[in-house]
């Protein structure tokens, strides 16, 4: 098929292939859909239009000036030509340059993360040799600690996963698979611990392979947890006195916490009686509390059984065992007091930074282990909902497993795309039910008529064989019985002298009458008859000759007899073996089949299920238009699912010697571990990417100043003193504008945020102040006539915080659910548009900086030229690296603020909630509802503008800190203006000492080699980011005035 250059005249003269290689692809890609789209009809005019919008998709990788000097300033159309002739083809499919696709041999790619990495990885021992050369210069000793600054940034970012899901889902048995190991968590050990959350990372100590830190609680945190359960066992005083309390209740969960910390409260009485600020004198609970455990071990059996001892209510070391209806140990149990627990270890899936947090399903009574949760929950970046397969099949299971308060959060985090869904269990299976249940074709689990019918034939014959095998061997044991006695006898039978004689011999094979055959003498006695009846002509031995001769051939027969039968047993059950075989393997692959089938159906269902959420919560969230713009489609097939059987995969790994053969299943792949495992790597590779690219371009800037103070500079040595003035005087000025510029940019980008958080958030503070306050009665009704008294009491212990219970944070939902549009428009449109017009104007401003000190020099050698401009574009490089951190750190801080709001609630509902918590007796119930509803009458205005207040002080806050990250940048203008002087300017080597020159010379000689090991400026391609809706045309950009 010809190509589209290559069948029409080349494209119009445009001059762009100085652009980066991500850009040029993405470029060559938009034109071949522009070609086809105008039947390749194209003037210069629209090349130019095509070139703006692509800079507009790319997002400002490169600066709008930069673009337009690289579009205008390089080859001709006949170079063009020929490289759309080896790249664009009418049936190339699009994929962009984000897309991965491939747009020909030929093109030029931008660098993998394995590239990348390796990158970072042969830099840090040249940039550690920079840094010790550096420390012997005392001309600018910033650059050492530079290089020291940049070392740091080469550390790994870790990405955190949190696994959650309800107790008894598999999630240790998920991590033990996942991590390759057994039983790094014993599987049974979480049940009285369900509310810590468990950190699993990789170990890069290399002196141990499995440590673990423990963490307590702080001695505030269980002081306050112990009042809470201390009114937890007042409120069933009674109960708890005559030993009655549920196994479930409240109560007992109190009295099992307490009793395993303090092992000498034996009974429910002394409990009772005990006072909280005498258990927390206890001197060996004060040596815990607020302290922490290292636990490191080569062995993992013996590292999860001393993990396990503190994290299991059952674990060993309890001396006595429990009695009826209650627990006692002699030694005290420490579990209740772990705050967190970050466990460490060797494995591939960790390798790259990923950190898997096992985090509790339900809110836990201790303050400290709930903040612990809820910081997870903000700080992780992906999310991993764990589910038995058996209710992925139910059509609300996404509804379930996304409960309102996660759609509301993740919502205002914009993190759908951060969910993935793990069913467990896929082994366990029922063919018969699934087969019923999805409609499939009857599997061949059962023979055919005609296999049942041979099977039963073959049973029959082996039946029948081996009745005449018996029958032989018995007859053998006879016969064999006989031949010994016969031989017995000859061997005492004297010899006959009528023997010798000729008619003897003759008539010795002669059969008389009444004589017996040698078949009846086999089976007659061997003992020979009297003299008198002996026939003549036949002798005593020779009878036994012959009866001997009988035996022997007798039993040759009944050998050949058996032989047959063994030899027709053999073969009936080699055949009939081989029938069951067949049978199952037919089992097994009908089980596979099922599997595989149940599993197709769970992630369609999950994937729908999912989408019909996402649906039905933008409808719900968003009350006027406009909505977002969500491809509903993309985002169903896109979700990830994995179906996962950790107990196949770790049978089929050989880990599980003691556990049965875990059927329909065959291959690693078939159990999705393996998929899962890569797909938790791939988490971590944005993060890595941006990571590495960010170390990369710091290093590249100090390569660039580095090179231009060590070489000599022709320039200096041709100028006169007064030249060198004017130039800096005009350096000086040029510097000082740039600075002023970017105080104005940066007061410009604080104004624009401040009054997008004005316009779109604290606008709206009196309507949600109105709804809360409207909402507010109703859900305390709801919560009256839900929930048992005794659940809205722990409810109240915990200030509004009880296992699947946060009252705050439906109070907060309620409200905040006018906020969710705005939200979303601040920070997914408003301050990445800021941040995109902020670096353009930056960039700008550069190029003006770099124009302004070029003018005042003139004949400026190639060589610093092209010096310079490789140290514009550095700096303007670790530019773009700040401002995409100032703009994560925007984003990660919105993060907390919204979840703050329900913290706010809580502060004014405090009162509410002790009030609460102190009633026991008669009544509790009603007073309680009426101490609430009272609270929602009469208070929910001053709670929810006490909400909204702090709210909107927060976001003050977030702009603050914003501006104190964009000051980072200054530093870079410092850096810049160093750089030009020293290439414009200073004397160079010419004024330089003995040692000064040594120095240089071989920083010079590092900095050349680091230069072409790392090849930085050919590795550092710019990449596309998302694109984002402009404010202003490239066209009308301004300096911040």
């Amino acid at each position: 098929m010809p190509t589209v250059c290559a069948a029409h005249e080349p494209i119009p003269y445009e001059k762009w292939l100085a652009l980066t290689p991500i850009l040029r692809d993405a470029f060559l890609a938009k034109a071949r859909l522009l070609l086809i789209s105008v039947g390749y009809g194209l003037q210069m005019g629209r090349y130019k239009e095509l070139a703006v919008s692509l800079y507009g998709d790319i997002s400002g990788v490169v600066s709008v000036t930069t673009f337009k000097e690289r579009l205008n300033s390089l080859t001709t159309a006949e170079n063009l030509s020929k490289s759309c002739e080896s790249q664009l083809t009418i049936g190339a499919s699009y994929g962009g340059a984000r897309g991965g696709a491939d747009t020909g041999k030929n093109t030029k790619t931008a660098p993998t993360l394995t590239t990348l990495e390796e990158t970072v990885h042969r830099s840090l021992p040249l940039l550690h040799e920079l840094h010790d050369l550096l420390q012997n210069t005392n001309t600018d000793t910033t650059w050492a600690d530079e290089a020291t600054r940049i070392t740091t940034l080469a550390t790994p970012p870790k990405v955190y996963i949190a696994v959650t899901g309800n107790t008894g889902t598999g999630k240790s048995s998920l991590i033990n698979a996942l991590t390759d190991e057994e039983r790094i968590l014993t599987t049974n050990c979480m049940r009285a611990a369900t509310a810590v959350a468990i950190e699993i990372a990789y170990n890069a100590d290399s002196t141990v392979r499995y440590r673990a830190e423990i963490e307590f609680v702080s001695a505030a945190e269980w002081e306050r947890e112990l009042v809470a359960l201390k009114q937890a066992l007042r409120a069933e005083a009674d109960a708890v006195a005559v030993g009655q309390v549920a196994s479930d209740s409240e109560a007992a969960v109190a009295l099992d916490k307490i009793r395993a910390v303090y092992p000498r409260l034996r009974t429910a009485g002394d409990v009772l009686d005990v006072e909280v600020g005498e258990l927390m004198a206890l001197p060996a609970l004060r040596g815990r509390l607020g302290g922490r455990v290292v636990l490191e071990e080569d062995d993992v059996k013996l590292f999860s059984k001393k993990l396990r001892a503190y994290i299991d209510s059952r674990a060993e070391g309890k001396k006595k065992s429990p009695g009826k209806g209650e627990k006692e140990a002699d030694e005290g149990g420490i579990w209740p007091l772990i705050r967190v627990v970050r466990v460490f270890l060797k494995s591939a899936v960790l390798a790259t930074g990923a950190v898997l947090v096992d985090l509790p399903g339900v809110y836990d009574s201790n303050a400290g282990r709930t903040a612990v949760s809820l910081e997870y929950k903000k700080r992780c970046a992906a999310h991993w909902v764990v589910a038995p397969i058996n209710r992925a099949v139910d059509d609300k299971v996404a509804h379930e497993l996304l409960d309102d308060s996660s759609r509301m959060q993740m919502h205002m985090d914009n993190a759908f795309n951060d969910i993935t869904f793990i069913c467990t269990t896929t082994d366990d299976i029922s063919v018969a039910e699934v087969e019923e249940s999805l409609r499939l074709e009857e599997s061949a689990t059962e023979l055919s008529q005609d296999q049942s019918t041979r099977r039963e034939e073959l049973q029959a014959r082996l039946a029948e064989l081996c009745m005449k095998r018996d029958i032989i061997r018995d007859e053998l044991e006879t016969v064999d019985d006989n031949v010994e006695k016969l031989e017995a006898q000859l061997a005492e039978a004297p010899a006959d002298l009528s023997e010798t004689s000729p008619n003897k011999r003759k008539h010795s094979d002669i059969t008389l009458p009444g004589s017996a055959t040698p078949e009846r003498d086999a089976f007659q006695t061997a003992e020979a008859p009297p003299a008198s009846r002996q026939t003549p002509e036949l002798s005593n031995r020779e009878q036994l000759t012959a009866r001997y001769a009988s035996a022997k051939g007798k039993r040759k027969d009944l050998n050949a007899q058996r032989k047959r039968l063994r030899q027709d047993v053999t073969r009936t059950e080699e055949e009939l073996h081989a029938l069951n075989m067949q049978d199952k393997a037919r089992k097994e692959q009908a089980k596979r089949q099922c599997v595989e089938a149940r599993n197709a159906y769970s992630k369609q269902e999950l994937k729908r299920g999912f989408v019909q959420v996402l649906r039905e919560t933008d409808q719900e969230l968003y009350e006027s238009p406009p909505r977002p713009e969500r491809d509903y489609r993309a985002a169903e097939e896109q979700l990830p699912v994995f179906c996962v059987s950790t107990r196949a995969y770790q049978w089929i790994q050989g880990r599980m010697p003691k556990e049965s053969v875990v059927e329909g299943f065959t291959t690693l792949e078939q159990t999705e571990i393996p998929q899962l495992q890569r797909h938790c790597i791939s988490l971590t590779e944005r993060a890595r990417e941006a990571a590495a690219r960010r170390f990369l371009v710091e290093v590249n800037r100090l390569l660039q100043s580095l090179s231009v103070w060590t070489t000599p500079n022709p320039l200096t040595a041709e100028l006169s003193e007064e030249q060198r003035r004017a130039i800096e005087v005009e350096l000086t000025r040029a510097g000082e504008n740039m600075k002023d510029t970017w105080q104005r940019l940066r007061a410009r980008f604080g104004e624009k945020l401040e009054e997008a958080i004005e316009h779109h958030i604290a606008s709206k503070a009196s309507a949600i102040i109105a709804r809360g306050q409207e909402k507010f009665p109703g859900a305390v009704r709801r919560w009256n006539t839900t929930m048992r008294y005794n659940t809205l009491q722990a409810v109240c212990r915990g200030d509004g915080v009880h296992r699947q219970h946060n009252l705050n944070q439906e109070l907060a939902n309620l409200a905040l659910r006018r906020l969710v549009a705005a939200w979303r428009v601040v920070f997914d449109e408003k301050v990445p548009q800021l941040t995109l017009d902020l670096q353009r104007r930056l960039d700008r401003t550069l190029n003006r900086f770099h124009a302004a000190t070029m003018a005042s020099v003139s004949d400026i050698p190639a060589s610093v030229n092209q010096r310079l401009g490789s140290i514009k574009g550095a700096t303007a490089d670790s530019c773009a690296q700040h401002l995409r951190m100032a703009e994560e750190g925007i984003r990660n801080g919105s993060k907390d603020l919204h979840r703050q709001f329900a913290e706010s609630i809580a502060e004014k509902l405090r009162g509410t909630y002790r009030a609460c918590a102190e009633q026991h007796g008669r009544g509790t119930l009603r007073r309680i509802q009426r101490i609430m509803s009272d609270t929602a009458r009469t208070r929910s205005q001053a709670v929810f503008q006490h909400s909204m207040r702090r709210l909107v002080l927060d976001l003050a806050t977030l702009q603050r800190n914003s501006d104190s990250q964009l000051q980072s940048i200054e530093t870079t203008f410092t850096g810049v203006v160093r750089d030009y002087h020293a290439a414009l300017v200073a004397p160079q080597i010419q004024q330089a000492t003995a040692s000064q020159a040594q120095i240089k010379t071989a920083v010079q000689t590092l900095v050349e080699k680091m230069e072409t090991t790392l090849q930085l400026e050919a590795i550092l391609t710019p990449t596309s980011s998302p694109t984002v809706k402009k404010e202003e045309d490239v066209e009308a950009l301004d300096d911040g005035h």
